[in-house]
């Protein structure tokens, strides 16, 4: 091996020692255990064209779509769906949600089936079964159910309806 064939090496060597030096002396907590991203910070939506105060008013849309026209009942829904009816796109509704509630589409939405079955619960009390409550609140199985109503209140939906139960019992003694 020629003399000539080292220098491409020591170039990369050279420029991969001077950016740990420039990390080191201006972002020194990375070698402290922090994540990169704590420190730099990344702007994830930089180029979707959403400006906060815009963000705002679709935040507020959603949040007045969800309640009035609950959209979160259909089965099938999906994020094409809640995009068409803000009138934008899927990437924008996306950053919304992201944004605006720290969650992913699908969290956002059964939260508010969580929501919705959590009133039905204690509206029916023990007049309709689990499964139902799981149907009526835009579930398509009740294992999806089980496991977002646990991910959202820490109990099953067997021990929210039966603390419903007991509490209401409390209050008609009271």
């Amino acid at each position: 091996m020629g003399q000539g064939e080292d220098y491409p090496i020591i170039l990369v060597l050279s420029l991969f020692i001077l950016m740990i030096s420039y990390f080191a002396f201006n972002y020194s907590n990375v070698f402290n255990g922090k994540k990169i991203s704590t420190i730099i910070p990344f702007v994830k939506y930089k180029k979707t064209g959403l400006s906060k105060i815009v963000s705002q008013e679709f935040k507020e849309k959603l949040e007045k779509l969800m309640l009035e026209e609950k959209p979160f009942l259909d089965v099938e829904i999906r994020l094409d769906n809640i995009a068409e009816a803000l009138g934008i796109n899927r990437h924008q509704t996306s950053q919304i949600i992201n944004e605006h509630f720290n969650s992913s589409f699908y969290d956002f939405i059964n939260a508010y089936r969580v929501k919705e079955s959590k009133r039905i619960l204690k509206d029916q009390k023990n007049k309709i079964n689990i499964s139902e409550v799981a149907f009526l609140s835009g579930f398509n199985n009740k294992v999806s159910f089980n496991i977002a109503f646990k991910k959202t209140t820490n109990m099953t939906p067997s021990e929210y309806r039966k603390l419903v139960i007991s509490e209401h019992l409390v209050s008609k003694k009271c």
